[in-house]
């Protein structure tokens, strides 16, 4: 059993494993910061994650222009789906359009992912298109449940978070694949 361990956490699985871990804290940290009166925790968390992310992954300058990318673009659809009044984030500052600092954060460890512990995804269009329908609006969900945010839409909320994360992340994936180089 050891020898079977030892064989599994090569360089490159112990970097898988790590970013799994290091993304699921964050994504807690941050969801459960913004629902609970603390939205500066997911990101104090990601000052720390992102570089120490950026420091260990064998590709610094593709991965790091990978991160600001989908940060910025992150941004954009967060930003939409908060002046379209889908989705609803707790813990920001009445008046301001843009989308809360915590959720640019999450894209930048979700962005973070990509290459690593949900490489998966880049074995084709599809089965990332797949993820993005399923776990993209699954992550509100639970966001929901934590209190960070509200979908004042129900299921129809639910429904065209699917349909908006479904090629979301398909080109997120897409994005990842052509900075991995």
């Amino acid at each position: 059993m050891a020898g079977r361990f030892q064989k599994f956490m090569t360089r490159e699985n112990g970097f898988r494993v790590l970013n799994y871990a290091g993304f699921n804290t964050g994504w807690l940290a941050t969801v459960w910061g913004a629902g609970n009166g603390f939205p500066w925790l997911g990101p104090v968390f990601a000052m720390v994650y992102v570089p120490l992310h950026l420091y260990l992954c064998p590709n610094r300058w593709g991965e790091w222009r990978l991160l600001v990318r989908l940060a910025i673009l992150g941004t954009l659809l967060e930003t939409g789906f908060r002046l379209s009044g889908l989705v609803v984030y707790h813990g920001v500052l009445d008046g301001n359009p843009v989308a809360p600092l915590y959720i640019v954060t999450l894209w930048l460890m979700y962005a973070s992912t990509l290459n690593y512990s949900m490489g998966w995804m880049r074995r084709s269009v599809g089965l990332a298109v797949v993820a993005g329908l399923v776990f993209g609006p699954l992550s509100y969900l639970a966001a929901v449940k934590l209190g960070a945010v509200t979908l004042p839409h129900g299921m129809i909320s639910f429904v065209l978070l699917a349909l908006a994360w479904g090629p979301a992340n398909a080109g997120s994936v897409a994005l990842a694949i052509r900075f991995d180089k």
